[in-house]
């Protein structure tokens, strides 16, 4: 990927050598794509990523393109036929909303999109507050105003975010779960629309089944060590638990400190620390099943890769996975709120019977979480907001 700073426009663009693709002919069915956030490791980043690499591939090089930090452009897989806009962050939060709004300005001049798809929130604040001018559509990857998530200010919260849902064309949610909410929330039902995450076909295999015996039960569990993700509910639970029963690994860091910073050394739990997302696959082929004892989440990728790796997922019972995770069939759910959930939960729970789960999970994202689908539903949403 080269970076060079655009004189006149004041923005970053960074462009992949390679030998271009020839334009296909039905280039002007494809509405021309500007994604834009504020962030891009991550989650958010993954699933802009790979979109964008997918839509490129349909709309043909260079009718799609991403925003984002400078920065952070090399966690995108670099795409020869996809264009990338690097502005400079000095922060992030309020004191960066001034810089990446004068960066969407000067690259909707420049870049001319048909469509600007805004990413989680701080991009869709900026996008939708100063208008950009051409149809907008945005995707939270995750509400704020999530009634599992805790929240101060929520009235106020919920009233902002209604009204900025009439400041953009169209809401992608990514889960039922959101629909459901925003729905009972008063949202306008007329700008919202669903389309379920999907993961990328290329990575559709079958990964190892894990290995047998009797020893004992092998749980994975991927994420930051914050509130968010549970652990410090799970934390009890592995404490309690027999060494001959349960073997955990914990890939994640805490908010502060290392990988295990603040927990005392368990027989049975290892502190992976941060890993990379290859690593990530490769624990799950060591694993049984997913742990994630979630209090939210807008669409967990990590539960729906462990079910298309064919292990089973055992989570919360809040936010998306009441939509994701088959109690008892693609996995379990956990009741977060008791203490003693885990053991309730795997009592009686043999490998054979994760094994028989995560083959249903894998199963469902077949046949529901495909990225040619997401894909296909996407450019459907951008052909009906660019007709008006």
């Amino acid at each position: 990927m080269r970076i060079h700073l655009n004189a006149h426009t004041g923005l970053v663009d960074a462009s992949v050598s390679g030998s271009p693709a020839m334009v296909r002919d039905e280039q002007e069915h494809w509405p021309r794509v500007l994604h834009v956030s504020e962030v891009l490791p991550g989650g958010v980043g993954r699933y802009i990523d790979e979109l964008s690499r997918a839509q490129a591939a349909d709309a043909g090089p260079g009718q799609v393109a991403v925003l984002g930090p400078e920065g952070q452009l090399d966690t995108m897989a670099p795409d020869p036929a996809v264009r990338y806009f690097g502005y400079r962050q000095a922060q992030r939060g309020v004191g960066g909303l001034a810089s990446l709004a004068r960066a969407l300005r000067r690259t909707v001049l420049e870049f001319r999109p048909d469509v600007v798809h805004l990413h989680s929130s701080f991009a869709g604040l900026v996008g939708r507050l100063i208008g950009t001018g051409v149809a907008t559509v945005y995707t939270a990857h995750g509400w704020a105003i999530d009634p599992d998530r805790p929240a101060r200010f929520r009235p106020a919260m919920i009233a902002t975010e209604r009204a900025l849902a009439r400041r953009c064309d169209a809401v992608i949610n990514i889960s039922p779960h959101e629909m459901a909410f925003l729905g009972e929330m008063g949202f306008p039902a007329d700008r919202m629309r669903l389309v379920l995450t999907g993961l990328g076909n290329a990575a559709m295999r079958t990964s190892p089944a894990p290995v047998g015996g009797d020893g004992p039960l092998r749980l994975l569990f991927v994420g930051r060590l914050d509130p968010q993700k549970g652990f410090d509910l799970l934390w009890p639970e592995l404490v309690e638990a027999a060494p001959g029963n349960l073997h955990v690994r914990v890939a994640g860091t805490a908010m502060k400190g290392g990988g295990g910073a603040g927990y005392r050394p368990l027989p049975n739990v290892e502190f992976l620390g941060w890993v990379d997302h290859a690593e990530v696959q490769r624990q799950l082929g060591w694993a049984d099943a997913l742990i994630m004892p979630s209090r939210w989440e807008g669409m967990p990728l990590a539960a729906l890769e462990a079910m298309r790796a064919g292990r089973a997922v055992l989570s919360s019972d809040r936010s998306a996975f009441r939509s994701i995770v088959e109690h008892g069939v693609s996995g379990l759910r956990l009741d977060i709120d008791r203490p003693g959930f885990l053991a309730r939960a795997l009592e009686g729970v043999t490998r054979a019977d994760l094994v028989r789960m995560g083959a249903a999970g894998r199963a469902r994202i077949e046949c529901d979480f495909r990225h040619d689908r997401m894909v296909r539903e996407i450019w459907d949403v951008y052909r009906e907001v660019v007709a008006p």
